[in-house]
C-alpha cells in the first residue's frame, strides 16, 4: 500500500512539475514576445525625421527678411510648411536650418498670409532699405516689397514682425 502510495504521490508530482514546466515556457514564450514587442518599440520611437539641408521647392513655404541700405546686404529667412526655418536665399548665401516653429504657430502664419493674398494680391514698393514677404505656394510667387517710407497692408507687417521675432528667439534658445 505504501508502494502505491509512493508512486501515486512521485506521479502527482511528476505530473506537477511537467505542468509547472509547461506553464513556465508559455510564460518564457510570451515574455519573450513582450520584450522583443519592446525592444521594436523602442526603437521605433527613437527614429527622429531627417532635417533637409534646404526648404523643399515643390512645398508651401514663406520667405522673408529684411535688406538694403548702404551694403545692400539681404538677410532673409525660409519658414517651410513642415515648420522648418532657414536663413540665406540659396543664390548667394545657402540655407542653413536654424530651428522649427510649432505645428499652431505656422498654421496660423500662412493662414495670415493667405487671407492677405486675398485682399491684395502683390507689393512692389521698395527704397533705399526694405522688407519683404514672398509665398511660395503651387499657384506661384506673390510677393510683397515695402519700405519704411510705403504703407503696406497693418496685417503684412504685423506679420513681418513676428516671423522676425519668432527667428530672433530660435537664435536665442
Amino acid at each position: 500500500m505504501d508502494k502505491y502510495l509512493l508512486e501515486l504521490e512521485l506521479f502527482d508530482i511528476h505530473r506537477n512539475f511537467g505542468i509547472t514546466l509547461i506553464n513556465l515556457s508559455q510564460k518564457w514564450t510570451k515574455m519573450k514576445w513582450f520584450i522583443l514587442h519592446l525592444i521594436w518599440l523602442l526603437m521605433a520611437g527613437c527614429h527622429t525625421a531627417k532635417i533637409p539641408q534646404s526648404p523643399p521647392s515643390d512645398k508651401e513655404s514663406i520667405h522673408f527678411g529684411h535688406g538694403g541700405g548702404f551694403s545692400g546686404a539681404v538677410n532673409s529667412f525660409v519658414l517651410t510648411e513642415g515648420g522648418y526655418l532657414y536663413s540665406g536665399d540659396g543664390e548667394f548665401q545657402p540655407f542653413q536650418y536654424i530651428g522649427r516653429i510649432k505645428k499652431n504657430q505656422r498654421q496660423q502664419y500662412f493662414k495670415i498670409l493667405k487671407s492677405i493674398i486675398d485682399r491684395h494680391p502683390s507689393i512692389n514698393q521698395p527704397g533705399n532699405t526694405y522688407k519683404f514677404v514672398t509665398f511660395n505656394g503651387h499657384a506661384g510667387k506673390i510677393k510683397y516689397v515695402w519700405s519704411d517710407q510705403s504703407l503696406p497692408p497693418k496685417k503684412l507687417r504685423i506679420l513681418h514682425e513676428i516671423l522676425e521675432g519668432e527667428v530672433q528667439r530660435i537664435r536665442q534658445e
